[in-house]
């Protein structure tokens, strides 16, 4: 455990080295000497440092894990946990759908049948009814017999001939690129490796296209071959092995770097993306659809702001930002000035099309001749269709409070969006940006009867006096008598929106009678850049504070007391979890952390965990150091503490967070309270939740259910 950390004279630091590491002679435990000569000097050995790699000994620990999981979790009556699984299944096997796009005279959609594991990538011939049943260009269910090959992304060309997709094992998300001829339905030759979280932009003939891979790790320095995330231009049949560097950043640790061309292909738009809340764009004009880096001019470059793409149109490059707008507004730039200027980052050679509005701008996109503004209010999405030329704004009739996501292109009046809700599951709908006119072309059954699902948005007050907004859903007839069972979860970061949603598992939750809690916590991208200023950084207490309040608020209102309240967070929400754990554990009756980080002095050293130092801060900085020491979970245990029931889920694939964050917490945790449930379940077919197929879903869900139900008492 940390040491107290030792003043450094006048508070400065002395020297520059930020670490130094011994071992036991046992080769278990690790000794870091941080910041020596500074006021963050810090000793902190670390009893289960042999946990972060696996080795056979790691294995064999892992395993036997496992085993006690799967032995407690058995006590739960077999009749019990066939029923929680018929709910989750019921949930899942459905048909499920997203929202179409359209390419060329192309439409393109996934869907899953409720008898598959992977969504289909299906494809509509102009002027065929997309409620139709269309013809499957891509199936993941035929790629491998257990449901683990995943397809990760897929990007149709602009004329809508082919199909770029990536497809990785075990949710690793280490993608390999293949290119599918929709009307064959069979790949070409082309094959390109080490495209993972890719991003592709085809040529408007469909002749290549520009996309960002990481490079073969044998071309650079150890351990970067995770970061160095750069654009590329590929010629279809060409060998990828010659494709062009066409963009790269400074750092390898800057984030990733792709490219975007205009329909018309007579543009290009690099983009950097270095965080959460910070982008890079440069502009060049393309030459026979070809260019390199020298040839782009910089459009925005404002250090700790961001630019969306949002057109190329008439002459003009449409993007919204925060800069100067926590909100976000639009502006355009004229590309007449490419041929006058070197540097057109300076705003002020902008103009505004739509100004920043009261609520956070989430994407703009052209359908036809104008602007379609997708607004966050309170928390759920507004929709308002903006016409440039009479500055004329519209709001668009939604069928329900809930989350729209919007396809839309210059080609067409007419787009699609789809909704959805806590009860409801996505649906499709129509609309002519002209007319008005809109129709649900998708609409599902229902697995869960809405009408009978209550949604309140109510708001509490933070520890610092912070309003928070927190949706609450549940059955109808709930009595506020402090006897309901209450997941509570939450993210937190990233800038990221928790809205309105349906989840499967927390829906079988709902039907089951229990609660759903989710506030919308400080970090997150809620009610624009400030909102997640206020959580990251220095600031990231301010999110466990706000989850630890929303706790209080259900307790003082009577949905629930202190033995019937579940935590519940996943990813940077698992770290939340994490947090309230070690900080508040008297407010919860149980806490499951999901694919967590928790070691957050060493986090920045494992899987890809450098591109989130803007979030959480670079513990080789003193003063970063200091304030993530302060809440990392894993340093904060106390062996004076009452710890509630926890179980930890992590995948042994998981190539974003490292596993060995929930291996040491729950090791660390067992050893100083060994009287405690403290469990750790391991998928070994999974990685963090990208790609899991269904079946393996409902079986981790299945058992984190079986975990509440064991220790929140009786059945919902």
């Amino acid at each position: 455990m940390p040491t107290e950390p030792a003043q450094g004279k006048d508070g400065r630091p002395t020297i520059t080295q930020a670490r130094v590491t011994e071992w036991n002679a046992d080769g278990r435990t690790r000794i870091d000497k941080w910041h020596q000569g500074t006021a963050a000097e810090t000793v902190i050995e670390d009893p289960f440092a042999w946990l972060e790699t696996y080795t056979p000994e790691d294995a064999a620990w892992t395993a036997e894990q496992q085993r006690k999981t799967d032995d407690f979790l058995s006590q739960v009556p077999g009749e019990v946990r066939a029923d929680i699984r018929g709910g989750l299944e019921r949930m899942y096997h459905r048909d499920e759908i997203e929202t179409p796009y359209r390419e060329g005279n192309r439409v393109f959609q996934l869907r899953r049948t409720a008898d598959q594991n992977h969504k289909v990538l299906y494809v509509y011939e102009e002027g065929e009814d997309i409620d139709g049943v269309g013809r499957a260009v891509i199936d993941p269910n035929e790629m491998s017999p257990d449901g683990t090959v995943s397809v990760d992304w897929m990007y149709p060309s602009t004329d809508g001939r082919f199909v770029a997709y990536g497809t990785s094992q075990k949710g690793s998300e280490q993608s390999t690129m293949f290119i599918r001829d929709v009307e064959t339905g069979k790949d070409l030759t082309d094959s390109i490796p080490h495209t993972s979280l890719s991003y592709v932009s085809w040529l408007p003939d469909g002749s290549g296209f520009y996309y960002m891979r990481l490079p073969d790790p044998q071309e650079i320095p150890q351990a970067s071959e995770k970061y160095m995330r750069r654009a590329y231009f590929h010629k279809i049949g060409q060998d990828q092995r010659e494709d062009q560097l066409v963009f790269e950043t400074e750092s390898v640790n800057h984030g990733s770097s792709y490219v975007y061309v205009s329909r018309d292909g007579q543009f290009a738009l690099a983009g950097v993306l270095k965080g959460a809340n910070d982008s890079d764009f440069y502009l060049t004009r393309l030459k026979g659809g070809r260019c390199v880096q020298e040839d782009f001019k910089p459009i925005f470059t404002t250090k700790g702001a961001q630019m969306r793409f949002v057109g190329f149109k008439d002459g003009y490059f449409y993007g919204s930002t925060n800069d100067g707008s926590p909100n976000y507004r639009v502006l355009r730039l004229p590309f007449v000035k490419l041929e006058t200027s070197d540097d057109l980052s300076d705003l002020n050679q902008w103009e505004e099309v739509v100004a920043e509005s009261g609520d956070k701008l989430e994407s703009a996109k052209f359908a036809g001749d104008k602007l379609v503004l997708n607004y966050l209010h309170n928390a759920s999405s507004k929709v308002v269709v903006f016409d440039g030329k009479t500055s004329d704004s519209t709001e668009m009739a939604l069928p329900y409070i809930g989350t729209v996501d919007i396809s839309a292109s210059q080609d067409s009046d007419t787009l699609y969006y789809s909704i959805e809700s806590f009860a409801s599951p996505a649906e499709v709908h129509e609309f002519n940006i002209s007319t008005g006119a809109q129709r649900a072309v998708q609409k599902k059954d229902q697995v869960i009867n809405p009408e009978d699902i209550v949604v309140d948005q109510v708001t509490f007050r933070s520890k610092d006096g912070t309003p928070v907004t927190m949706f609450l859903a549940y059955r109808k007839g709930l009595k506020k008598d402090g006897d309901n069972r209450v997941i509570l979860t939450g993210y937190g970061g990233f800038n990221h929106s928790m809205t309105p949603k349906f989840s499967e598992h927390l829906a079988a939750w709902i039907d089951r009678g229990g609660v759903v809690a989710l506030p919308n916590l400080r970090g997150g991208g809620e009610y624009g850049q400030e909102w997640h200023e206020a959580g990251r950084l220095g600031n990231k207490q301010n999110v466990f504070d706000d989850f630890a309040a929303a706790a209080e608020y259900l307790t003082v209102e009577e949905y629930t007391r202190k033995e019937k309240l579940a935590a519940w967070g996943r990813s940077n929400g698992g770290l939340l979890t994490g947090a309230v754990l070690t900080q508040r554990p008297e407010l919860f009756g149980a806490v499951i952390s999901q694919v967590p980080l928790l070691d957050m002095v060493t986090y920045h050293n494992h899987k890809i965990a450098k591109l989130w130092r803007h979030e959480y801060g670079d513990p080789e900085n003193p003063e970063h150091f200091l304030f993530l020491l302060a809440y990392s979970p894993y340093h904060n245990l106390r062996p004076e503490a009452n710890y509630p029931p926890t179980i930890f889920v992590t995948g042994i694939e998981d190539s974003r967070v490292d596993p060995m964050h929930a291996r040491k917490m729950a090791a660390r945790m067992q050893d100083m309270h060994p009287e405690a449930t403290v469990l750790i379940r391991t998928e070994m077919q999974g990685g963090h939740g990208a790609g899991k197929p269904v079946n393996l879903k409902i079986e981790e869900e299945a058992d984190m259910y079986t975990f509440l139900e064991a220790v929140l008492g009786e059945k919902v």
